[in-house]
C-alpha cells in the first residue's frame, strides 16, 4: 500500500546499511546520567512539543487540502503526522512503563505502517489528535517528573538499537519529537 511504502521508507533511511556490522564504540556503552536539573529540561522539552506542533499548524483550517498533500510520497502528510503523534504517545508510555516495572525488557518497534491504518491515520481529525497528544504528553511529563532517580537508570532492550536506560528512551521520545517538528516546518516550507 501507498502507506506502507511510507513507513518503510522512513526506517530505510534511517538505518545505515552497514550498521550491523559496526562495532558499537565503549564510550557509548557506558550509561550516563544527566544531573536533575537537566532532566527536568528533558522533560519540559517533551511537554512544550504539542504547544509547538500547534503553534506550527495554527493557521491551517481543517478542511484545508494542505493536511492531505504529500511533498514526499514515503512520508506522512500533516494530517497522518499529527494522528501519529497522538497516537504514540501510547506506545512511548508502554516503553517507559515496562521498563520500570520489568528486568531489562524487550521493547519491539510497532509496525508504523499497520499501526497508522488500523489508527485511520489518514482520515483523522488533527485538531482532535492534537487535543489528545497534549492531553497525554502533559500527563505523561507529570509522571515523568514524579519518578525516583533510581528509576532513570533503569534499562530496556529496545529493538534494533539495544540495551537503553530510562533517560536515553525519554531522549529518544523528544528526538522522534523533533524528527516530526522538522517534517511539519519542511512540508509548509513546501506547500508555500
Amino acid at each position: 500500500s501507498r502507506q506502507g511504502t511510507r513507513a518503510e521508507g522512513f526506517y530505510r533511511r534511517m538505518e545505515h546499511p552497514r550498521s550491523q556490522h559496526l562495532p558499537l564504540p565503549e564510550v557509548l556503552k557506558k550509561t550516563m546520567t544527566l544531573p536533575t536539573p537537566a532532566r527536568l529540561y528533558l522533560v519540559t522539552s517533551l511537554e512544550n512539543t504539542p504547544a509547538t506542533v500547534a503553534a506550527l499548524l495554527s493557521s491551517l483550517p481543517a478542511e484545508d487540502i494542505a493536511w492531505e498533500i504529500r511533498p514526499d510520497p514515503e512520508r506522512f502528510s500533516l494530517r497522518e503526522i499529527v494522528a501519529h503523534l497522538g497516537d504514540w504517545e501510547n506506545v512511548w508510555r508502554a516503553r517507559f512503563e515496562r521498563t520500570l516495572s520489568e528486568e531489562k525488557p524487550l521493547i519491539l518497534r510497532p509496525d508504523v505502517t499497520e499501526r497508522s491504518v488500523e489508527r485511520g491515520y489518514a482520515d483523522a481529525n488533527p485538531q482532535e489528535c492534537l487535543a489528545r497528544f497534549t492531553e497525554d504528553r502533559t500527563a505523561l511529563a507529570a509522571w515523568l517528573r514524579t519518578l525516583p532517580e533510581t528509576a532513570w537508570e533503569r534499562i530496556a532492550t529496545l529493538d534494533r538499537m539495544g540495551e537503553i536506560p530510562m533517560e536515553a528512551l525519554t531522549a529518544l521520545a523528544l528526538a522522534h519529537d523533533s524528527y516530526h517538528l522538522h517534517q511539519v516546518a519542511e512540508w509548509q516550507k513546501a506547500l508555500r
